[in-house]
């Protein structure tokens, strides 16, 4: 059984998982590096979509710590018009805006397509999702469906 803590005890095992990742990037890109594009062509990026949920802030936090794809990651967090936005409560938008990521409503596929081209998007990481008590409301279902296939 893989039992978590006792992978974070070791960090010959964390060096050489970096090391592997290090390599797979240098030698198996997932975008053309900056600088191996042509003068004036717009790089290639990656987007990831929920940048600002668990799991994005890990990932960001990750790749800014070791200069991995500088300048060529867009971090985008998504929006949903949320019932539980209070007055005096920050909403999901400016919560996002803090964090510096762009503001996509997902559950609309034009909005996305247009940001994808915008940005020459190359690869996608969606860790959008609704979670299920949200997604099990009757008016939030539609929505869950686009988002979470």
């Amino acid at each position: 059984m893989f039992d978590p803590s006792a992978y974070r005890k070791n960090p010959l095992e964390i060096q050489d998982n970096m090391l592997r990742l290090r390599w797979f990037i240098r030698n198996q890109p997932l975008v053309t590096p900056k600088h191996q594009t042509e003068s004036g062509e717009k790089p290639e990026t990656i987007v990831i979509f929920g940048a600002n949920g668990q799991i994005g802030k890990k990932l960001r936090k990750f790749l800014e710590e070791h200069h991995l794809y500088e300048g060529q990651v867009k971090y985008a967090d998504v929006f949903f018009n949320d019932p539980r936005d209070k007055p005096g409560r920050k909403t999901a938008i400016e919560k996002a805006d803090e964090a510096g990521c762009d503001n996509i409503n997902i559950a609309d596929m034009g909005q996305v397509e247009r940001y994808l081209v915008k940005n020459n998007a190359k690869a996608v990481i969606n860790l959008a999702a609704f979670l299920s008590a949200d997604a099990e409301k009757p008016e939030n279902k539609i929505a869950a469906l686009k988002v979470n296939m």
